[in-house]
């Protein structure tokens, strides 16, 4: 959290937080609401320092809620679907999540209905964003390092089979989950309220 919150927290104490004014879509791009009423208009937010200023002040409560930190206002985002998208790295083939933050670890995957692909990683549930999802699954291996068909296994795994396999040089635990299950199962708010 930059110091220039921490200070506004301690100076405005008591500034009550908002719903429904910041979104962050399935492609981990922020949106920021254009105004009161319905239906709710968002617009995709594309100054990059208040991009990077959101990405540094991004936490999530004891609840599961996540918020950006804006000052001594918490602002709590609306989740299209989870809290992280993660791509691969520009500059290696790492994953990293819309707010530039290098996910090391994860040990659990989930594939929807959708196709889309979730991971449980060590900052929480991290939708793998859709124009990444060939790479990373062209990552699957088995065992002994030997590339997998991921057509056979995903439909392995979405018949209701749970499997384990190599994914982006991480021994993975595959499951099938639905849509809806996600929050409950990963632990997160996708609506939070007051």
């Amino acid at each position: 959290m930059d110091e220039i919150v921490r200070c506004a927290m301690a100076h405005w104490p008591n500034v009550p937080a908002v719903c429904g004014w910041l979104r962050l879509d399935r492609r981990g791009n922020w949106l920021l609401r254009l105004a009161e009423g319905e239906p709710a208009q968002f617009d995709r937010i594309t100054n990059r320092a208040l991009i990077e200023f959101i990405g540094r002040n991004y936490a999530c409560d004891d609840r599961g809620r996540y918020y950006f930190q804006n000052g001594p206002q918490r602002a709590y985002a609306t989740l299209d679907y989870t809290p992280w998208v993660v791509r691969v790295g520009d500059r290696d083939a790492s994953l990293v999540t819309q707010t530039d933050e290098l996910v090391s670890a994860w040990s659990e995957a989930f594939l929807d209905e959708e196709g889309a692909l979730v991971l449980a990683t060590n900052l929480g549930a991290a939708l793998v964003l859709d124009r990444d999802l060939d790479r990373i699954v062209g990552t699957l291996a088995d065992g002994s390092g030997k590339a997998m068909d991921a057509e056979a296994f995903f439909a392995n795994v979405t018949a209701g089979r749970e499997e384990s396999a190599s994914l982006h040089g991480r021994v993975t635990r595959f499951a099938s989950i639905r849509t809806t299950e996600v929050p409950a199962r990963l632990a997160f708010v996708r609506q939070p309220a007051l």
